[in-house]
This record gives structure tokens, sequence and C-alpha cells, in this order.
């Protein structure tokens, strides 16, 4: 932060939303600040994410998904996230980057867990030396067959998927509602981000030297964009969810993220029988939390 002087913090849908415009606020990490090109960055990625291939990765994920869930047990809980997510993230990881060693989500690991909690100077420190020797299994740096996609993927969106489905199963009717409608699922992902999605700030800076705080979680839930915003609807049209920033800021992947999140969601979701909600530890840290497990029991058959 600039010396002496705290971040402005964005709390409002407007205020926020107004800052992911600005092309003159640069992003910014929390410590030790960076500064990444972001328009280089994302005319990579975008350039490896045609509508073909995605369309490929999306049946190949699609198999995996239901293979994984036909294969769990109906006579007991299953933890969606243990079960589930993890290893469908993992294969995917594998599936895009083409890179299949065990160590790389190991090292994945280490990265993933100094993001969610950036302050922990030990985290940083694992993390340094575990993206270091990340990059010696991506010569080419080059997204999406990169480092960080293989973090997205293996790790982030694990997370993400359970933030999102403990959003959903707190509200069984709302299971029920998407399994009769499935061509909700494209909205009804934009819900779940609005109301689960990670991360919960981002930092911005100006030339001038003043930063900025955007609380993406808070204005995700302002009552002046999102009437009743506490409540989790899939039917609910979207109006413009910052889980995966926006504009000029908007995550270049973001078209891969949503589309895995309804196809690992799609998978299940037809086979849903009832929930088991309980007690619910949570992992993370300030910047993105998420519920360790999921359960829920699926239908026979």
């Amino acid at each position: 932060m600039a010396e002496g002087r705290p971040d402005r913090v964005l709390r409002r849908y407007s205020e926020v939303s107004a800052a992911l415009r600005d092309s003159n606020l640069l992003i910014v990490g929390v410590r030790p600040e960076s500064e990444p090109e972001a328009g280089p960055a994302r005319a990579e990625i975008q350039a490896g994410l045609p509508a073909e291939r995605m369309a490929e990765w999306q049946g190949r994920l699609e198999a995996l998904a239901r293979e994984i869930v036909d294969g769990m047990p109906s006579d007991r809980p299953v933890d969606l996230i243990a079960e589930f997510a993890r290893p469908w993230g993992q294969a995917a990881a594998a599936m895009v980057t083409g890179v299949k060693a065990e160590r790389v989500t190991q090292l994945a690991s280490l990265v993933s867990a100094a993001t969610a909690d950036p302050y922990d100077a030990e985290l940083r420190a694992r993390a340094a030396t575990a993206s270091s020797e990340m990059n010696g299994f991506f010569p080419s740096r080059i997204p999406p067959k990169d480092a960080s996609t293989f973090v997205a993927l293996s790790q982030t969106l694990p997370c993400l998927l359970a933030s999102c489905w403990f959003a959903l199963v707190e509200r069984p009717d709302e299971i029920g509602r998407l399994s009769a409608n499935p061509d909700w699922m494209p909205q009804a992902v934009e819900e779940m981000l609005r109301v689960a999605g990670v991360p919960r700030m981002v930092f911005r800076r100006a030339a001038s030297g003043e930063r900025f705080t955007l609380m993406l979680a808070e204005a995700n839930r302002d009552p002046e964009q999102f009437p009743d915003p506490d409540r989790l609807d899939i039917s609910r049209a979207p109006a413009g969810q910052l889980s995966l920033g926006g504009w000029l800021h908007s995550c270049a992947g973001g078209p891969l993220i949503r589309m895995a999140i309804g196809v690992a969601t799609g998978a299940w979701i037809g086979r849903f029988a009832a929930v088991e909600v309980g007690h619910v530890e949570w992992r993370g840290g300030p910047i993105f939390r998420w519920p360790a497990a999921v359960r829920i029991t699926l239908k026979s058959g």
C-alpha cells in the first residue's frame, strides 16, 4: 500500500464494478506487490480456448464426471469434494495442460494455499519454492498449458465447487428445481458464483500510488443490484456477478471455469436423493475460504 495511507475499501456493486472498468487501475497482489501485463496474458489464454477445443474438453469432462458419479455408492452419504471434485479437477488439469505428474499436484496445493492466505509469510515462502519447481514441468509457460492453469483446475476449481455446492445443498428445493429444469444450468452457475464465488476480494493500485481493495463478495450481495441478495435463486436473471471479475479485469479463463462448474454440477444433480449438512469445517484464508466437505446421498441405480 502507499506509504502511510490505507487502502480505500470498495463494497457497493456500483463502486466495485466501476473500479473493474477503470483501465487506469493496475492489478496488484497482496504482498509483495506485482503488476502483471494483463493484456498479453489474456490474449494468450483466449487464443488457447477456441470453441472447438472447448467443445472437445466439455465432452471428455462430461464422460469422466459421469464415470465418477456412477461409481459412487448410494447406501451412504458421499463427499462430493473428496470423492468427486478433487479427483475430477486433477484429471481436468492433466487433460488441459498435458501434465500428469503426481508431484505437480503436490506443488500446486502449496501454491493454492498461499493464494488463499497470502498474508502468511511461511505459506508464501513455500509457494515461491513450489512455483519455481513447477515451472520446470511447463517449459513453454503458454496458457492454457501452463502452471497457473494446472493450479486453477486441480486446486482452485475444487474449492470453488465446494463453495458453490455448499450454497446449493443448503437449499434442497433449488436442487430439485435445477434437476427438473437442466436448461437453467447457465444461470444457475452465475447464481452460485454470485453467492459463493472466490476470491472474496481483489486489489488495485492507481498511478498516484493510491490502493484499492475491491470487496467482490460484498458487491455480489448488494441489494441495490440483487434483490433479496442472500437468497440463492437458480432462476434469477443474471445481473453481472463479479466473482470472476468483470470488463477489463475479467478472468480470461472464465468460459472454461463456467463450463467446468456446469458439467460437474450436472453430473450429480439428477442423482440427488438427500443432503447431509451438519457441522461445516472451513478451510483457506482471508482471500478465499471453502467448506472441507459437502455430503449428499445419491439415488440408487
